[in-house]
């Protein structure tokens, strides 16, 4: 559902998951076909040779990757933002601090991970993109962070001559840690429902986590019970090891974000959140839609 809270329905994006999946399965079957287009990896026909001393040998010309890649520098400039102002002072606190502020951020979301061109590529190849927000992360400035916390402490315990410094190190941190995030999910992972506006609604990004960083990410308990130890080496026939891959969704709907480690019997979320958004806060966008046809493709 539009709202579900994942840990009070433990079982529902698994299920979800595996719905939305078989329903998919054409799409992902020309993703893999379009995909290899681009990286020329695709099944190549030909006349078979006269004569059996001449071997077939397919020779890529790169067309594809280069009408891609085409499209994608013209496409893929710098996010630019503009907003209407209404009266001269508006206008005035518009363009002076709203437009170069929300540039900014969008420059700043991308420091460690570019979104846009990415996005702007999956479009050209897959015909559509998918990235999470932008959406605030609470994590980076609230009082739960430890390290952001702990300076704050140290800060009301000092003396005068010490707050100064205390307080350019806090500055420092929110420097470097910006609290609004923008990550791209790679469309060919990432299954959704439309609410009535053909938006999405629920979302599902399916990725891959190796066993330990998911145990130094949220603890042992994040791992089904049908596997529960981790280390170096399988512990019998239920041990994970450390650098085994597990699958993970990140579920996000008009409420909840979630991490969710999924399984049949134990699905676990380590991590759940209510955004606050209104929305759901995926930027989603189609290219050169496919008129409906049977085979599931849009």
């Amino acid at each position: 559902m539009y709202r579900t809270e994942p840990r009070a329905e433990k079982g529902y994006v698994h299920s979800l998951k595996e719905t939305l999946r078989s329903r998919h399965s054409g799409q992902h079957d020309l993703d893999t076909v379009m995909r290899d287009l681009y990286i020329q990896k695709h099944r190549v026909e030909g006349a078979a040779p006269s004569s059996p001393d001449i071997k077939f040998r397919p020779v890529g010309t790169g067309f594809v990757g280069l009408m891609i890649d085409q499209d994608v520098s013209i496409l893929g400039g710098p996010v630019s933002v503009r907003v209407s102002g209404r009266g001269a002072e508006e206008e005035r606190h518009v363009s002076g601090v709203l437009e170069p502020a929300i540039t900014l951020s969008f420059a700043r979301m991308q420091t460690y991970s570019e979104v846009w061109r990415p996005c702007v590529k999956d479009s050209r190849i897959l015909g559509r993109f998918f990235a999470l927000g932008p959406v605030p992360a609470p994590q980076f400035w609230g009082m739960n962070n430890p390290e952001l916390k702990k300076l704050y402490d140290d800060l009301e315990d000092a003396d005068e001559d010490s707050k100064k410094s205390i307080r350019k190190e806090i500055e420092y941190y929110q420097q470097g840690n910006f609290p609004i995030i923008w990550q791209r999910w790679n469309p060919a992972d990432v299954y959704f429902t439309r609410n009535d506006r053909h938006m999405p609604a629920e979302v599902l990004y399916c990725r891959k986590m190796y066993a330990q960083e998911i145990v130094d990410n949220w603890g042992e308990e994040a791992l089904p019970n049908r596997k529960r130890s981790v280390g170096p080496v399988s512990l019998g026939t239920k041990g994970y090891r450390d650098s085994e891959e597990v699958d993970v969704i990140d579920y996000v709907n008009g409420k909840y974000y979630a991490v969710v480690v999924p399984d049949k019997d134990d699905s676990r979320i380590p991590h759940q959140w209510e955004h606050k958004m209104g929305c759901t806060p995926v930027t989603f966008g189609e290219t050169n839609r496919l008129p409906e046809n049977v085979n599931g493709w849009m």
